[in-house]
């Protein structure tokens, strides 16, 4: 283990794993992949301060793949996915982003190893994982719905797509309460 908060995450593993369906280790770089029975993957990354440049503890980032980038319709996929993050922040605490070199999106939440303990530890894993799923599948659908459009404004260059800006209707997760 590199810092003390590697070790304090690793010991929170170590003592919610009754909880968990598989054992999670993390490894000498503070990364552990972890794999659920339906075969959903999630990082968790345990990060030191003396690696993110702050004072005090470490922070742990969970991250997973949502979906594969668009192929067409990918510029309006994108802005989509921009005013989504909005929603997605003040729902989840959590953000999109792109790894261009996987070819992905991904989901991302970062919190700091001071602000938890083994129980909310195991509360935040079990969030992330609902909320992933959640937005995994309002991604799919965005995705589906910008290839239909870009394929339909192909084959009719007058069509209109579906409304991308302000007036664009969220999904109904991304509502606020």
């Amino acid at each position: 283990m590199n810092s003390t908060s590697q070790a304090r995450v690793a010991a929170w593993l170590e003592e919610i794993s009754d909880f968990l369906p598989n054992k999670i280790l993390l490894d000498s770089e503070g990364l552990a992949v972890v794999t659920g029975e339906s075969g959903f993957e999630f990082l968790i990354q345990v990060i030191s301060p003396e690696q993110n440049g702050a004072d005090g503890d470490g922070i742990v980032v969970l991250r997973t793949v949502l979906g594969p980038l668009p192929g067409p319709g990918r510029e309006t996929a994108l802005f989509r996915l921009m005013v989504y993050n909005v929603y997605a922040q003040e729902r989840s605490g959590g953000t999109f982003g792109v790894d261009p070199n996987a070819g992905q999106i991904v989901y991302t939440l970062a919190v700091p190893v001071a602000w938890l303990n083994p129980n909310s530890f195991l509360e935040l894993m079990e969030r992330f994982v609902e909320n992933s799923l959640t937005l995994g599948e309002e991604v799919s659908a965005l995705i589906q719905s910008v290839a239909a459009d870009a394929e339909q404004t192909e084959q009719d260059p007058n069509a209109q797509p579906e409304a991308v800006g302000p007036g664009a209707e969220l999904p109904s997760a991304f509502v606020r309460v």
